[in-house]
C-alpha cells in the first residue's frame, strides 16, 4: 500500500477513534463545561501552572450566565481562590514572582466585575494581606469595582482615598468619579470625600515641607494625586476650580445647594 494511502487510512481511523469524544464535547451542556473549567483551575492552582487556570477562567465566562445559581456560587468560591494564590518563593535577587499571577488576577477581576457576587468578591479580594504591598493589584481591584457604579461602594472607596500608594487612591478617586450621574446627594458625599482627602494631603506635604525644607514624601504623594483627585471633583459637580483651596472655598459655599 502507498504511504500516501497509508497516511490517509490512519487519519480516518484516528477520526474514528476521536469521534466518539467529539460528538461528546459538542454535546456538552454549560454545566459539564463549567464543571471540567473549575477542575482545570483546581489543577491549575495545585500545580502552580497559571496558564491553566488563565484558560480555566476564559472558558467559565462563557458559561457563566447560562449555569445555575449553586455553580455559580462554585466559581466565586474558585475566584477566591485564585485570589488567595500568594506569589511563590523569588529563587533569584530582585525577581518579582507576582508576574506569574497578573494575567489570573486580571481575569479573575473581568469574569465577576459585572456579575452580580463582583461586589463581594472583588471586596474580599482586597481585604487579602499579600495584597497589603502590591498597589498595582489593589488599583485593579478597585478600578473593577468602580466600573459597577455602585453607590453602596462609596464609602469603600472613600476610606481608600487615604491610602498611601497614590496608585490606589488615584483608583478610589476613578471610582467615585463613576458615580458622576449619580443624585446629587450621592456626588456630594463623594465630592467632599475627595476635597477632605486632598486637603488633608496638602496640609501634610506643607507640615512635612516646612520642617525638612526639601522634598518629602508626602510632597511626592500629593503631587501624584492631584490631577485625578481634581479631575474627579470635576466629573463629581461639573465645576471648574484649581487646587484645594479654590475646591474648599466652593464647596462652603455651593455644596450644600442642590443646583450643581
Amino acid at each position: 500500500m502507498r504511504p500516501t494511502v497509508l497516511r490517509a487510512v490512519a487519519r480516518l481511523v484516528l477520526c474514528l477513534c476521536c469521534l466518539p469524544a467529539l460528538v461528546a464535547a459538542a454535546q456538552a451542556g454549560p454545566e459539564d463545561l463549567a464543571a471540567d473549567a473549575l477542575d482545570a483551575l483546581k489543577q491549575g492552582l495545585k500545580s502552580y501552572e497559571m496558564a491553566s487556570v488563565e484558560q480555566a477562567l476564559l472558558d467559565l465566562d462563557t458559561v457563566y450566565d447560562k449555569v445555575s445559581a449553586k455553580t455559580v456560587k462554585e466559581i466565586g468560591k474558585a475566584v477566591t481562590k485564585v485570589f488567595k494564590t500568594k506569589p511563590r518563593p523569588a529563587r533569584e535577587q530582585l525577581e518579582d514572582t507576582r508576574e506569574e499571577l497578573i494575567d489570573s488576577y486580571h481575569l479573575a477581576i473581568g469574569l465577576v466585575f459585572e456579575r452580580p457576587e463582583g461586589a463581594a468578591l472583588l471586596s474580599a479580594a482586597l481585604k487579602q494581606r499579600h495584597l497589603d504591598d502590591w498597589p498595582e493589584m489593589r488599583a485593579s481591584l478597585i478600578e473593577g469595582l468602580g466600573y459597577r457604579r455602585d453607590p453602596g461602594l462609596l464609602k469603600t472607596f472613600s476610606k481608600l482615598l487615604d491610602e498611601e500608594s497614590p496608585l490606589v487612591a488615584n483608583a478610589a478617586a476613578g471610582a467615585l468619579a463613576q458615580l458622576a450621574e449619580e443624585p446629587i446627594a450621592v456626588r456630594r458625599s463623594a465630592a467632599r470625600a475627595v476635597l477632605d482627602a486632598w486637603t488633608e494631603a496638602a496640609e501634610l506635604a506643607q507640615r512635612e515641607q516646612s520642617r525638612k525644607k526639601k522634598t518629602t514624601a508626602a510632597r511626592e504623594r500629593l503631587d501624584s494625586i492631584e490631577g485625578p483627585f481634581e479631575l474627579c471633583l470635576r466629573k463629581l459637580t461639573r465645576q471648574r476650580h484649581d487646587g484645594p483651596e479654590a475646591w474648599a472655598l466652593w464647596f462652603k459655599q455651593q455644596g450644600g445647594k442642590g443646583n450643581w
